[in-house]
């Protein structure tokens, strides 16, 4: 029999459900289910009645639970094994050998950065030794042809050990007994297949949220599956260490979330579920899909292993509120998990931070903020925004993070911090604002925003460092009369022609350092004690200053060939 010769369109069709939950059979499936799935007046009438979130999810499960009663399907519709919804991982020879075939082509062409690309997509779809050898070999083929003989020996030694660093390690992040604050091995409930259908961010969500696509789902539900599941029904239930806490995914949509932890673990569940969850801006459409999402993951989160219980089976608790009950359940109602869960949705879209590296490609002199995951720092998601903050972000090895000052903070100043991208030297006042309400709902009162302060000026002024004196650095002295000359027109020259110049190069230098990062620093000083913002010249110098921290002691990836990235995806260059 002839072999099956795969096209294009094959691998696409194998290959996208792999890579978002929109084009995987599951989720069409439940999404089948929620259309199918008719809501009653009195349904709707509920919810609006209480205006919980818990009520929101009872709301959906109990128009689910009447659809699958009335067309006798098991659970939610949906498969009740792990087994039955997993797609191979994405691995197939057959995949393997007609990319390996492509990868030829592009290597008869000579474009080997495209080759490399492809044949790193082979070794990914190999199932078989013999398949990974195969996408091995060529890709060391490859590297060769490129000069890349350092890369070439280390892929040909050690490229079968890519993924933990040690045996240990990949028994420890698998497994379920770890400590009770700490939670299980953090690929407990999320890998073996499952992975695609955490990725809801592009199909739920608000119109603001699929233009950005923030990747929130995923994290949401790692919130849950990394925290015990007697730990997360203590703190619903107020029992235990959590005696003295409520949830608030269970109270009202505008409610106080009650004192915060005497201190913020990071391990700790109470932590991030204490985090600011509940804006007024979040109207019912939003909600609504979130409800959808939420129920989802959890059905995730079950068939991956997670206790729990459903409908009938959680034995009269599943549809009572928490805090009604005088006796704790042994095992939670799959409807509580579902309302924890969309808690940690909303809760991510105002406190998630982008977990960034610098990628570098010295050859081809480009440099990269390249966002690797989302993460939450409950200590950090405290801090506000202002687009002229006085403090900065560095994210470090192993999703480590560390706040530092941009300037002298004075005695209780209120530190703050840039979300994302936005310091007034970067945007309008107009962008600025339409993306953060778009982000976080809420209209941004900083200094910057307030005063309308722009990102140039013809002329900067100059601040007297004898009499504090203002003048116009086109007027290169200071005017007052009798003041002794402070020669701060001298520096401000040196600042543009000089001290500019040498922070640009320390971005490209290879063997920068500490010694460089205490320079800029003083730099920044100097600059921002003779210069009176807004100023072009000392945003311009502090961005430099940003970089280059971030370039020392943060995150640094150097690769040599080409950077590239997807259509849609939120880089911004360094050099």
């Amino acid at each position: 029999m002839a072999e099956k010769r795969l096209t294009d369109e094959d691998i696409a069709t194998f290959m996208n459900p792999l890579l978002t939950a929109k084009r995987h059979p599951l989720l069409r499936k439940y999404m089948s289910v929620m259309r199918d799935a008719a809501f009653l007046p009195e349904d709707v009438s509920g919810y609006f009645t209480k205006q919980t979130d818990f009520a929101g999810v009872c709301m959906y499960l109990k128009v689910m639970e009447r659809h699958i009663r009335e067309y006798r399907r098991t659970d939610l519709g949906l498969p009740a094994k792990r087994e039955a919804v997993i797609l191979n991982n994405g691995k197939s020879d057959i995949i393997t050998k007609k990319y390996l075939e492509l990868c030829q082509k592009y290597c008869d062409k000579k474009e080997f950065e495209k080759a490399i690309r492809v044949a790193n997509r082979a070794y990914f779809s190999a199932l078989s030794e013999q398949a990974k050898f195969d996408a091995l070999k060529k890709r060391c083929y490859i590297l060769l042809q490129m000069e890349y003989h350092a890369e070439f020996l280390k892929d040909a030694i050690s490229c079968l050990e890519v993924g933990f660093c040690s045996e240990k390690c990949a028994e420890d992040a698998r497994s379920p007994y770890r400590s009770r604050s700490g939670g299980p091995g953090r690929h407990v409930y999320d890998c073996g297949g499952l992975l695609p259908c955490l990725r809801l961010d592009d199909v739920t969500g608000s119109a603001e949220d699929r233009a950005e696509i923030l990747p929130l789902s995923h994290l949401a539900y790692t919130c849950i599956a990394n925290t015990p599941a007697e730990v997360l029904l203590d703190y619903i239930c107020s029992t235990g260490r959590y005696k003295n806490f409520k949830h608030q995914a269970f109270m009202g949509m505008r409610n106080f979330r009650g004192d915060p932890p005497a201190f913020f673990d990071p391990s700790d569940y109470s932590a991030v579920a204490w985090l600011y969850a509940n804006s007024p801006e979040f109207d019912f459409t939003i909600r609504h899909n979130y409800y959808g999402a939420a129920i989802f993951l959890t059905y995730c989160l079950w068939i991956s292993g997670y206790p729990m219980k459903w409908f009938d089976e959680a034995g009269g608790y599943f549809y009572k509120h928490p805090f009604t009950l005088t006796k704790r359940p042994k095992v939670i109602p799959a409807s509580w998990i579902a309302t924890c869960m969309v808690s940690h949705i909303k809760a991510a879209r105002f406190n998630a931070t982008k977990y960034t590296e610098v990628l570098e490609s010295p050859k081809k002199q480009e440099s990269y903020y390249n966002w690797l995951a989302y993460s939450i720092y409950p200590t950090i998601s405290l801090i506000n925004h202002s687009c002229n903050p006085n403090a900065c972000l560095v994210f470090t090895a192993n999703g480590g993070a560390y706040l530092y000052a941009l300037r002298p903070i004075e005695s209780e100043e209120e530190i703050t911090i840039s979300y994302g991208y936005y310091y007034f030297s970067k945007k309008s006042v107009i962008y600025r604002r339409a993306l953060l309400k778009d982000r976080y709902l809420f209209e941004c009162k900083c200094t910057a925003c307030v005063q309308f302060w722009v990102p140039y000026r013809l002329t900067e002024i100059l601040l007297c460092s004898v009499c504090k004196w203002r003048y116009l650095s086109d007027d290169k002295e200071c005017a007052k009369k009798g003041c002794k000359k402070d020669g701060g027109f001298e520096l401000f020259v040196s600042i543009l022609s000089e001290k500019i110049p040498h922070l640009s190069d320390c971005l490209t230098s290879k063997s920068c350092g500490m010694e460089d990062v205490v320079e800029a620093l003083s730099i920044l000083k100097q600059t921002q004690d003779l210069i009176v913002s807004p100023s072009p010249t000392v945003a311009h110098v502090t961005d430099l200053c940003i970089k280059l921290i971030d370039r020392v002691t943060g995150v640094r990836t150097v690769e040599d060939i080409q950077i590239r990235f997807p259509s849609n995806f939120v880089n911004q260059s360094i050099l």
